[in-house]
């Protein structure tokens, strides 16, 4: 609490480079932090796991900022956005549950809200999550 009686119980802080530091010091690597790590960490600040399988399997691989933060292209500056689980844990979407067969249709990832769930014919608390990926906003880099 500061002298003027403001307080906060949240906050997030990041480092402006990565890599060993101090920078000037025989052989010692280091660069600014890009948007991908930056926007990485910020998704365990709002409460979001790691997506990676830090065992050597490939977790949800680059469909997911939690999955693998360094982008399309791997130099850190296009992350990809959060994928359909990410964004539904942080209530971001809107969910609906496919429960008979039909024609659904969902916009672009980018600019759509719109997230399918379908359990039919899996385990108990299993699903899979649909979305539409599209190369657009953040995931222009799609490959």
């Amino acid at each position: 609490t500061s002298k003027d009686n403001i307080s906060t119980n949240r906050f997030y802080v990041s480092s402006g480079v990565w890599g060993r530091c101090p920078p000037g010091k025989a052989k010692t690597l280091w660069s600014i932090a890009r948007l991908a790590v930056i926007s990485h960490e910020i998704g365990h600040f709002l409460g979001l796991p790691d997506l990676y399988d830090a065992d050597g399997g490939q977790g949800v691989g680059r469909f997911d900022l939690l999955g693998q933060c360094w982008g399309w292209k791997r130099n850190q500056r296009y992350p990809p956005m959060m994928g359909a689980w990410s964004r539904s844990k942080l209530e971001w979407v809107k969910v609906t549950d496919i429960t008979a067969s039909g024609e659904y249709t969902a916009g672009p990832a980018c600019e759509s809200d719109e997230v399918f769930r379908i359990s039919a014919g899996m385990p108990d608390g299993e699903y899979f999550l649909v979305e539409n990926r599209y190369a657009c906003g953040f995931d222009n880099e799609l490959a």
